[in-house]
């Protein structure tokens, strides 16, 4: 080291390299805590950034936290999937609209197919200050009993949408391609395929249905179909009697209940590459020559 250098880093620096240790790998948050209190003060309200509503200890000792001390813990919640059980959600309806109400600062909703009350949280979500821009949920549910319009002003800014319905079924496709075109804001929308094996033929129905969705939503980025089935044969055959649209990708994806919401937290917490923007890359590469424009199936990593 040259003489005179200082060999100490700046405090920004420190930060930045304590915040993003703690949002990355959330295991090691205790000990970093214990490392100097400037460091507990920063790490303090990570603690929280990114929860899954189970009965897992993360999420009680937020239940706890939030019981006792709401207002140190609740605005810095960035992250949140309410999972519920198979037997219901994990805390009665009214007790979670309530908290998400008081997420100011809230990003990413997950709600799970286990979760059916989504539309009642649509009052406390539009009244917030507008900072959702994920949501990870089951469409039929989120409406409850209104129609595509419920979804404003509570989706106004939602830019990435992930939705759970089986759109090999056509009443589920049909909600869905009549709700996307009224969300102004969407860039890029995932839609969920597990049943295409089991239903011959239905690819030229969704290459029709939701190329159709594509020219009435031109802001679009990508819309990507997961599932775990199809493959790159069928999708050709679906496409035979006419082109596709370039922002419409294909990509096998385990559906798995844990590998799901295991991925759908790693990726907010940037552990895990984002599915959205490989296959906006992908998207990318078509437009510019780098892969057939014809081409809608992304392999696998």
């Amino acid at each position: 080291m040259a003489a005179g250098m200082d060999p100490r880093l700046p405090e920004d620096l420190k930060h930045a390299i304590f915040e993003h240790v703690a949002i990355t790998e959330p295991e090691m948050m205790p000990a970093l805590m214990l490392v100097a209190r400037r460091v507990h003060t920063w790490i303090t309200p990570l603690v929280f950034r990114t929860v899954r509503l189970n009965n897992w200890p993360h999420a009680l000792a937020f239940l706890h936290a939030v019981l006792h001390r709401p207002a140190a813990v609740l605005p810095h919640v960035r992250h949140l999937a309410l999972e519920g059980r198979s037997a219901g959600p994990l805390l009665p309806a009214d007790v979670l609209e309530r908290i998400v109400a008081r997420c100011p600062n809230l990003h990413a909703l997950g709600t799970t197919p286990h979760y059916d009350k989504h539309a009642a949280l649509l009052p406390a979500l539009a009244a917030g200050p507008g900072r959702l821009r994920n949501v990870t949920t089951v469409l039929r549910h989120a409406l409850g009993t209104g129609g595509a319009d419920s979804l404003l002003p509570a989706f106004a800014h939602v830019t990435h949408l992930c939705l759970l319905d089986e759109i090999t079924e056509q009443p589920a496709r049909a909600a869905v391609c009549a709700a996307l075109p009224g969300l102004a804001a969407l860039t890029h929308v995932r839609l969920t395929a597990i049943q295409y094996a089991r239903r011959p033929g239905v690819a030229a129905d969704l290459l029709r249905d939701l190329g159709a969705v594509l020219r009435r939503v031109p802001a679009l980025r990508v819309l990507l179909v997961t599932g775990v089935t199809f493959g790159p044969a069928a999708l050709q055959l679906g496409a035979a009697d006419g082109d596709a649209d370039i922002r419409l990708v294909f990509a096998a994806v385990s559906h798995d209940y844990a590998r799901f919401w295991r991925a759908w937290e790693d990726t907010l917490r940037g552990r895990v590459p984002d599915l959205w923007a490989r296959a906006e890359e992908f998207v990318q590469a078509k437009r510019e020559g780098r892969i057939n424009a014809a081409e809608m199936w992304l392999a696998p990593e």
